[in-house]
């Protein structure tokens, strides 16, 4: 997924976020995708590990505070994109989330792109001072394109293109002021030599 491509530009702004939306959306696609594949069932639950494996990759590399992973997927045939949240809050070794991110609206986006093949979009927000909900907040945002199975790091200025789009934020992000917001490069949710 390019920068322009994540900005919604391809499918327009049109993105949903409502997660009853989100969840029956992405479960028909899913079952579409997985009806395509010689054993549905087999292939449903692979995506699902790959998700799976996602969320606790992102979970382990966190830094210690308060963060909100955002997945972005593209719409089929003109239909609006699809966007869930995931909080997580690291503390030391300890990262307080729902341990089944897999099971949640934003797992079932990254089952969809893991058996579709369509790139994902992943945005992680950490919030260094007060949590990104409230006014005088600092953050950092990362970003990552999950395609062919594994977690591609984004450059600093794919993450802000995607963002802040130019002149306004994602329409898919939640809305965040951005003064006291950075853009970083991702960092690599796998050690080295690892495969996938």
């Amino acid at each position: 997924m390019t920068a322009e491509a994540a900005t919604g530009t391809t499918t327009g702004d049109r993105w949903t976020r409502h997660p009853d939306h989100v969840r029956r959306r992405a479960g028909r696609a899913i079952w579409d995708a997985a009806e395509a594949e010689p054993d549905p069932l087999r292939a449903i639950d692979a995506a699902r590990r790959l998700a799976a494996d996602l969320v606790d990759r992102l979970a382990r590399t966190a830094l210690d505070g308060e963060h909100l992973a955002t997945c972005l997927a593209h719409g089929r045939g003109g239909e609006p994109g699809l966007a869930a949240d995931l909080a997580l809050s690291r503390r030391g070794r300890r990262c307080l989330t729902d341990r089944e991110g897999a099971g949640t609206t934003f797992g079932g986006l990254l089952v969809l792109g893991a058996l579709t093949g369509a790139p994902v979009g992943l945005i992680l927000r950490s919030c260094r001072g007060p949590c990104h909900t409230l006014p005088g907040h600092e953050s950092t945002l990362r970003g990552w394109v999950v395609r062919e199975r594994r977690a591609q790091p984004m450059s600093r200025g794919a993450v802000r293109t995607i963002a802040h789009g130019g002149r306004r934020p994602h329409p898919a992000l939640p809305q965040h002021p951005e003064e006291g917001t950075h853009y970083e490069k991702a960092y690599s949710l796998y050690q080295a030599g690892e495969d996938a």
